[in-house]
């Protein structure tokens, strides 16, 4: 499930976007090496050098034996990632978002680079505004994955909001902050 949840979230969004508004060029990148030194982010965030970047990942589900601080529940929505690697305006953003379309959602700080692509995405040539959401996963990188398919249609549908929410003006002031 790992990346295939993510891959699935995106084509929700999508399907999503063909029922908003929007003024934004999308870019759907489905990224490879991740695990082993986020080749995929690097080059296509390098080639395509987009306003705004945001991954979207998995983070490890509620696992029995393992301390509830940190792991995410599932069920509970998607996983907003915040800290250092996170763009504050971007995750103040999709936690509006959320609020306001009563999207449940879960916080995950990241006092670091997040090891995922967004870590990528943030750091390359000057700089790209990136946020990171992610996707409670139990059992991660095993044969027996488990999730909810409700977090990933979440996902989808907060992506899909937030970039039906874009304008000029907020993408400018990304770069003010």
């Amino acid at each position: 499930m790992d990346d295939k949840a993510g891959i699935t979230a995106i084509l929700c969004a999508l399907e999503e976007l063909n029922r908003l508004k929007f003024d934004a060029d999308v870019y759907v990148v489905a990224t490879v090496q991740e695990e082993v030194g986020l080749r995929g982010a690097i080059v296509s965030s390098f080639n395509i050098y987009p306003h705004i970047g945001i991954a979207i990942d998995v983070c490890h589900g509620r696992t029995p034996e393992v301390p509830e601080d940190e792991v995410q529940e599932l069920g509970k929505g998607p996983v907003l990632a915040l800290g250092p690697n996170i763009h504050p305006k971007l995750f103040y953003k999709f936690k509006e978002i959320a609020e306001e379309n009563e999207i449940p959602y879960q916080l995950n700080p990241e006092p670091a680079a997040t090891g995922t692509d967004a870590w990528a995405i943030q750091i390359t040539r000057e700089g790209i505004p990136t946020a990171l959401i992610s996707i409670p996963l139990r059992y991660m990188h095993t044969t027996v994955e488990t999730l909810c398919t409700d977090d990933i249609k979440k996902t989808g549908k907060l992506l899909a909001l937030f970039i039906s929410s874009i304008d000029k003006n907020f993408a400018e002031g990304l770069m003010c902050y």
